[in-house]
């Protein structure tokens, strides 16, 4: 495969021959044009089988680039190449055709391209070429790595670039497919537990709005969430466990759920690596979240909101190293209480409960940047050693309510003069525990953040709008007074303002009016804030991860149903009759074919494609 450069250089591209030293840090990547990133992950929701998606292959600090190739390989069996472009943004510009390429083995592509007659040398970072596949395995879960081949790179390898007669070998960065099924209760199964039954593993279950009433058990990896916006509730009227994860239900997520009136509401029982966020979990009798087991490890509680249980989270006796992160804990007998070692608590607002944190026979956890807040107790310690109560300086340890010691001095012995936000006596926190470096402050006292996302459509005609469901939290300890946008590309779509009192969330509907807009795809993100003095911004941005098309109202089909082809013809007309009285609790609902945004399909979005009819794009 390395007779591709031969190709260039036939080609006549190369007519100087410089000898120049390799450049350092060169790189080369493979890159989702959606986001940025190196991940592709889809649902049946946003791709189907047959279905293409592209790949940005990208360098960045390039110096006397004249020439490249790459060797790109996948699983055969879950996708297939389609074509390879240089667009119109290549880093050679213009007239530096892909000299040659070889796609004859199945899961490869090997491909190139020279500069171009009177060009200078190419320096910095840009495209080279997007690669496009198609998806053809999309049942359950699949997934593979797509990555620059061969691995390591060698001198005699399809992976190089050139600078004059010196080939580079790049450092390189591949990317990963996922694929996921998912299905849906009530509209596929009538009960959750029938759905987790008859499903593969690695589906996700989508929950829709309702009171549910049965104890689950997961003896597979999962994602089981609910919708944003209409978030299920498990009641339990009193007793049993709401959701149980056994040990081959590792690398489950649960999201999007109310748990409530339970003794217990999620149980990890020898899991591992499982994901529980933003849920809600109240008035529990015994406990909101157990960790348990010796192969319970690497499990993640993280942006989760627990009021009025008995002990909201209890890492027990046999498991270790789980982190518990960012949640909001109040009115509970026992907020934490951690039984076993080498556990990460940071980030908690632990806020009126009884007692915040309980230590038993728990030992070389770290515990900082928590907020413990008029709490009866802060923190009970008992027959622990080794816990670390700060992340050292200057990042510090937690806020405690009860210590309220000035900050008149700075350095990591807190001697020299000036203020750094860290009270300048240590806090103690029990015989065997000490934060040096106490917070001032509530660690983000002036925080929000988005934690999630609906969008109502993924095309809409032009001139009719679209909603943006958000979910906004205020991590704070301060009402917070601030406006959320959210963005088409680099163009305000709409915004509006919000008033959010302290540690509680809401659900904003924004409405995006695309008149004025062109046709095209663009890509939507919601911002919130940021609010005065907040630090942490990290989470105030959030990207949706599938672009929304604007294009003529009515164009929602294709001769693949569903699929717009920018242009409004018969083939729509049939496809909204198709549809006809549908709405979003009928299991063929599709949200893009209610053209004018009023929760159904009926004559009035039909009438627009007959007034559209013909236009194009």
């Amino acid at each position: 495969m390395v007779c591709v450069l031969v190709a260039m250089f036939l080609a006549g591209a190369l007519r100087i021959v410089i000898p120049v030293r390799a450049p350092a840090g060169a790189t080369l990547a493979l890159v989702n044009p959606l986001d940025g990133s190196s991940s592709f992950n889809f649902t049946p929701a946003q791709k189907s089988l047959g279905d293409t998606f592209d790949i940005n292959i990208t360098v960045t600090n390039a110096i006397l680039l004249s020439c490249w190739q790459v060797g790109i390989t996948w699983d055969p069996t879950l996708l297939q190449y389609v074509n390879v472009i240089l667009p119109s943004d290549n880093v050679f510009a213009y007239d530096s055709p892909i000299q040659a390429h070889d796609d004859s083995a199945p899961g490869m592509f090997v491909g190139g391209a020279c500069i171009g007659l009177g060009q200078t040398y190419f320096n910095g970072s840009g495209r080279l070429a997007v690669l496009t596949l198609k998806i053809i395995q999309a049942a359950g879960q699949v997934s593979c790595n797509i990555d620059f081949e061969p691995k390591p790179l060698t001198r005699d390898g399809d992976t190089f670039l050139l600078n004059g007669i010196v080939t580079i070998l790049p450092a390189v960065v591949g990317a990963s497919y996922n694929y996921t099924r998912v299905i849906r209760v009530p509209q596929d199964y009538k009960s959750i537990q029938a759905a987790i039954d008859a499903t593969t593993p690695w589906t996700t279950i989508l929950i829709g709005p309702g009171v549910y009433n049965e104890s689950t058990v997961v003896n597979k990896p999962l994602t089981i969430i609910g919708r944003l916006g209409s978030e299920p509730i498990f009641n339990g009227g009193g007793s049993g466990i709401a959701i149980t994860l056994l040990s081959n239900a590792s690398g489950s997520t649960v999201a999007g759920i109310v748990i409530t009136g339970w003794d217990q509401g999620i149980l990890i029982n020898g899991s591992s690596s499982c994901t529980i966020y933003n849920n809600i979990m109240s008035s529990l009798n015994s406990k909101g979240i157990v960790i348990q087991g010796a192969s319970a490890v690497n499990n993640q509680v993280y942006s989760n909101i627990f009021q009025s249980d008995f002990i909201a989270v209890d890492v027990a006796s046999s498991s270790i190293s789980n982190n518990v992160s960012r949640n909001i804990i109040c009115f509970s007998t026992t907020a934490l209480k951690i039984e076993s070692s080498q556990n990460i608590v940071c980030e908690n607002m632990i806020l009126n409960d009884q007692v915040g944190l309980s230590i038993v026979s728990s030992n070389s956890n770290i515990i900082y940047h928590n907020n413990f807040v008029n709490n009866t107790v802060q923190v009970s310690v008992s027959a622990s050693t080794g816990n670390a109560w700060d992340n050292g300086y200057p990042s510090g340890g937690n806020y405690w309510s009860d210590h309220t010691s000035p900050d008149a001095y700075s350095g990591p012995s807190q001697n020299q003069p000036g203020a750094d936000g860290i009270v300048d006596t240590p806090y103690i926190v029990a015989e065997s525990g000490v934060d040096t470096y106490p917070l001032v402050q509530p660690f983000n006292a002036h925080d929000v953040g988005i934690t999630d996302y609906l969008m109502s459509k993924t095309v809409v005609g032009k001139g009719y709008s679209l909603s943006l469901e958000v979910k906004v939290v205020n991590y704070g300890v301060y009402d917070e007074d601030f406006l959320v946008t959210a963005y088409a590309d680099a163009s305000t779509a709409t915004a509006q303002a919000v008033k959010l009192t302290k540690s509680n969330y809401l659900i904003l509907t924004l409405t995006w009016n695309t008149t004025g807009f062109a046709y095209g795809n663009y890509t939507v993100c919601a911002c919130a804030g940021p609010v005065q003095n907040e630090t942490n911004t990290a989470d105030n941005n959030w990207t949706c991860s599938t672009p929304v098309h604007i294009g003529v109202p009515g164009d929602v089909s294709s001769t693949t149903p569903g699929v717009y082809d920018g242009v409004d013809n018969m083939k729509d007309i049939a496809y909204l009759v198709s549809l006809y009285q549908t709405k979003p609790n009928k299991p063929n609902w599709n949200p893009n074919a209610d053209v004018n945004n009023d929760g159904v399909v009926d004559m009035k979005d039909i009438a627009i494609a007959v007034y559209y009819f013909n236009q194009h794009e």
